[in-house]
């Protein structure tokens, strides 16, 4: 499934731009591109290259639409370092006159923002971009970022941390989690259609292994396993094999499928 909206690196800047150009976007709200090339600390401006020998200034407090975070005793907001490595980024003008260009990139990422917000429920192709215990953070396109809860990660209870790798690429329904903090949440979950009538009794099939099961003396007697990100399973193991005591959460093994019960949303497995 393609992304339904480009991440930043994936437009070009424009090489042919003209004042005419630029004001006929500044009038219409159009977003253009340009790549960021230097900061001013006393202006509290990134300067943006917009093609042409034409310059633009985004002003640290119109990168983000969220606060902007200081490392340490840095003087430079983290979310400005990271604009300025970038190749290109999508803004709006905001303001032209007197030969400068005030430019607002935290426009651009509401008006999509607001579209994700008042659409509800979009399936699109997200990148993992961060791991936490609590879940992960996806990139969704466009610099915008949305939680995915570990809760809507797999219906197999797991650890996120190690579930999924940064730069994973998955598939997400997106949704609202407060309009007025911008704030996005998305699903894997969700985005998997649910179909039992491919899992089999009998067959050996591929599993990503979840958190293991314990007996009351405190020994693995088997995992919660994602068949898929819709469908999740137990899969009990055989104590002698000591390997498979010793699993990870994340590990792909085989497992023999013993039963499948689609209305209990129930598959009983034994790792291979």
């Amino acid at each position: 499934m393609k992304r339904m909206l480009k991440p930043e690196t994936d437009y070009e800047a424009p090489n042919k731009t003209t004042i005419a150009y630029l004001t006929m976007c500044w009038e219409t709200g159009r977003a253009i591109t340009g790549v960021p090339i230097d900061y001013d600390i006393n202006e509290k401006v990134i300067i943006v290259d917009l093609g042409n020998g034409y310059y633009g200034q985004l002003p640290f407090d119109e990168c983000v639409i969220e606060k902007l975070k200081y490392c340490n005793d840095a003087t430079i907001p983290l979310q400005v370092r990271m604009i300025v490595q970038k190749r290109v980024i999508r803004i709006k003008i905001t303001r032209i006159e007197n030969d400068k260009i005030v430019l607002s990139r935290k426009k651009n990422l509401l008006e999509i923002c607001d579209y994700f917000l008042e659409e509800n429920k979009l399936k699109v192709e997200a990148i993992v971009a961060e791991t936490t215990e609590f879940g992960v953070f996806c990139d969704i396109g466009e610099g915008l970022i949305a939680l995915c809860h570990y809760s809507e990660m797999s219906r197999a209870r797991i650890n996120p941390k190690s579930f999924l790798k940064v730069g994973t690429r998955v598939n997400v329904i997106v949704f609202p989690n407060s309009k007025e903090e911008n704030m996005l949440n998305c699903s894997i979950r969700k985005a998997t259609v649910v179909d039992y009538s491919k899992i089999k009794s009998g067959t050996i099939i591929n599993v990503k292994v979840g958190l293991p099961l314990f007996d009351e003396n405190g020994k693995v007697t088997g995992y919660f396993v994602e068949i898929t990100p819709s469908i999740s399973g137990i899969a009990d193991i055989n104590p002698y094999y000591e390997r498979n005591t010793k699993l990870k959460s994340g590990d792909i093994v085989k497992a023999y499928v013993r039963s499948v019960q689609p209305s209990k949303h129930k598959v009983k497995l034994t790792i291979k």
